[in-house]
């Protein structure tokens, strides 16, 4: 009877670890439902993962601004310090858009003003608003690093082979999706002590099939990150921007990565099937949102529909 009792107190432990809810894709204009389903899952924290509101400039940033203000009612529900945001092309101002974009700054205040980032906050005086994010969860350390994919990235190569691919492989080393400022932030936050680390990227890392934006679009930049956590156990990615939903895998150097990506809190692409070569698990493209709940020993990954109902579950070992 005490061994059934001890039992059951460690895997009563288990089930009381924190959640973090991760998504992309929220147009401001079209239903919210899902929000509701979020809220009632009550997680510890929420990370946008970029598309967070559609805003696309033109001569201006008025689009931009009116959207941030329609998101406003929108997540009036939610506590803003339990989220954790970073940005993609249609919160950046421009699709597929780049270091050239002429009205980044000013949406970098407003991206920054709109999560109440407090001003003394260091990505109010970088090239970009990356950062990362850190805390104990049972025991573990929990480490997340945010990738800012828009501010400093260099010009894509345009597919003119195959149009059915908008983008292919740049092999220029000069090409970059973080710049020099920032590449040096990660290769020196990267050697922070982590149980477990998360590196969000608004777009894809693992993926290499599709002709969209990725980083197999610059394999130099791809490898260069490859390498600074190949050594580094637990580490995984998360991303948005597809209007789907999977987990891809990818072995470097004998060692295996994987990549959750949750898109379409509201826009998902309902006639996407796709399958990438890296894909471990079918493709969600129902509007959905990904719940990761920690524990002591492993870490579940679960999508859940715009209703709150589940649709897969992944289970994650913590290796020791």
């Amino acid at each position: 009877m005490k061994i059934f009792f001890f039992l059951l107190i460690i895997f009563s432990n288990e089930a009381l670890g924190k959640t973090f809810i991760f998504g992309s894709c929220l147009h401001q204009k079209k239903s919210q439902v899902i929000l509701n389903a979020i809220q009632e899952k009550k997680a510890d924290k929420i990370i946008f993962m970029g598309d967070n509101v559609y805003g696309d400039v033109k001569d201006n940033t008025k689009n931009l601004k009116s959207a941030y203000n329609t998101a406003k009612v929108n997540l009036a529900q939610f506590n803003k310090h339990n989220i954790l945001a970073i940005w993609d092309d249609h919160d950046y101002g421009i699709n597929d858009g780049g270091s050239d974009f002429v009205h980044k700054q000013e949406s970098k205040e407003l991206f920054l003003n709109f999560w109440d980032i407090p001003k003394k906050d260091p990505r109010w005086k970088r090239q970009g608003i990356y950062f990362d994010y850190e805390e104990i969860i049972n025991d573990n350390k929990i480490h997340f690093i945010f990738l800012d994919t828009r501010f400093n990235r260099s010009k894509l190569k345009k597919n003119k082979v195959n149009l059915k691919k908008k983008y292919t492989h740049d092999v220029n080393k000069s090409k970059t999706f973080l710049g020099y400022e920032q590449w040096t932030w990660v290769e020196n936050i990267i050697k922070k002590d982590a149980d477990v680390r998360f590196i969000v990227s608004s777009i894809q890392v693992i993926p290499e099939d599709h002709g969209f934006e990725k980083w197999s679009n610059f394999p130099e930049e791809k490898k260069k990150l490859f390498d600074l956590i190949k050594n580094h156990k637990n580490t995984y990615f998360l991303s948005g921007d597809r209007h789907i939903s999977s987990i891809y895998k990818e072995k470097f150097k004998e060692k295996e990565f994987f990549e959750i990506t949750s898109s379409g809190l509201n826009m998902a692409w309902k006639d996407n099937n796709e399958k990438d070569s890296k894909q471990i698990i079918d493709t969600i493209n129902t509007n959905n949102f990904g719940l990761i709940r920690f524990s002591n020993r492993f870490f579940d990954v679960l999508f859940f529909d715009e209703n709150g109902k589940k649709v897969h579950s992944s289970h994650f070992i913590i290796k020791r």
